[in-house]
């Protein structure tokens, strides 16, 4: 919880400032509509901005902390942890990039020589999603211009950036990323950093 907090200091801090900023705004268009003639109260402005503030910041950290242990659940899952200490996975800090998302700790390594990320899937909280970054040659990136699967009924799928699959069972972390990573050559996707010019 402490990493979660230092991790997302900066972010916070600037969702409480724009928390603040937007409630003593709406405050203050509250008194010039509804209080006419009567005198400005600074500090009952100020005192809901301030709780308002705390109040949507709390918002996005209980959110992103919900995120956090969800995720240490399935990463100490003896399994995962066993193929993430075999294949050499380290921590590396992933998301942050809007206002609302907070940056988070995934794994991250190479399976076969695909560098692979492993992190709770949003939409399925108790399952683990893979993303495995691809390099695309022309034709490839016109048939996969959006999310889409590798083949009719498949559950993986390609986008331009990369491969996504969503593990359903954690005891079968390797031997489901292996089968992927088998399925991607034998298409002729290329690891990310083996680019051939």
């Amino acid at each position: 919880m402490g990493r979660l907090f230092i991790n997302n200091t900066k972010q916070l801090s600037i969702v409480a400032l724009i928390g603040f900023i937007g409630f003593a705004l709406l405050l203050s268009l509250e008194y010039l509509i509804n209080k006419k003639g009567q005198p400005y109260n600074v500090l009952n402005v100020a005192a809901v901005a301030v709780i308002g503030g705390l109040f949507v910041s709390g918002l996005i950290y209980l959110r992103g902390y919900l995120v956090y242990r969800r995720q240490a659940k399935l990463f100490n899952h003896p399994a995962v942890k066993k193929f993430c200490e075999q294949y050499g996975f380290k921590n590396v800090k992933m998301g942050g990039n809007s206002v609302t998302l907070l940056v988070q700790e995934v794994k991250q390594g190479k399976v076969n020589g695909y560098h692979t990320y492993l992190f709770s899937n949003p939409a399925k909280p108790k399952l683990l999603l893979s993303f495995i970054t691809l390099s695309l040659n022309a034709t490839q990136k016109e048939q996969f211009k959006g999310l889409m699967p590798i083949e009719e009924g498949a559950d993986l799928l390609v986008s331009p950036d990369g491969a996504f699959k969503t593990i359903q069972e954690l005891d079968q972390v390797e031997f489901t990323l292996l089968a992927v990573v088998q399925i991607l050559k034998d298409k002729d996707f290329l690891p990310k950093d083996m680019v051939i010019h």
